[in-house]
């Protein structure tokens, strides 16, 4: 019973976090491209908002979530740019300028998107992740039990898309 109301409170709060930023979305979208006249290279999202919204929550939500922003490198791998304070990385001890280098034994790079994108899907929260980085020229083994994706997160990915993928509808919704 106890657990049944803090889903549905969490469901509320996550709600009303991505209501609200998606308000913040549509004023910046407003505010700054259409005054500008620039228009979106991004795709258009097949979508309509609502449904968009519930379905990136509902797949975030069974996602599990390591808390590293990475930023490509030579060579086509990845370099951890970012850790986030209190993350199951910072927990492992995944440092800045560690470089990615496999992920349960797939290679993390460029070129192997597939496969990586395969062990990706399979990762959810309270899963193993076995990282390779290297640090300072030597490699090192890194595991990691993955965490829940934080409301604040799913909803700033969110928020994101709808400015990419979903002005045209803010726009004609606007009177």
């Amino acid at each position: 019973m106890q657990a049944s109301r803090i889903q549905r409170h969490s469901s509320k709060s996550l709600k009303a976090t991505v209501a609200s930023l998606a308000a913040v979305a549509v004023v910046s979208l407003l505010t700054c491209d259409v005054q500008a006249g620039e228009k979106h290279k991004h795709k258009k999202c097949e979508a309509n908002t609502q449904q968009c919204l519930d379905k990136m929550a509902a797949k975030m939500k069974s996602k599990g979530w390591l808390g590293i922003e990475t930023s490509k490198i030579d060579g086509g791998w990845y370099k951890i740019s970012a850790v986030v304070a209190d993350s199951p990385a910072e927990q492992a001890g995944l440092q800045v300028d560690d470089v990615l280098i496999s992920l349960n034994g797939v290679k993390v790079n460029a070129e192997n998107k597939a496969d990586l994108k395969k062990v990706k899907k399979s990762l959810t929260p309270g899963a193993a992740a076995n990282y390779v980085v290297k640090r300072q020229g030597t490699k090192q083994q890194v595991a990691v039990t993955l965490g829940e994706v934080p409301e604040t997160q799913i909803a700033e990915w969110i928020g994101q898309h709808l400015l990419e993928h979903h002005a045209t509808e803010r726009m004609a919704a606007v009177p």
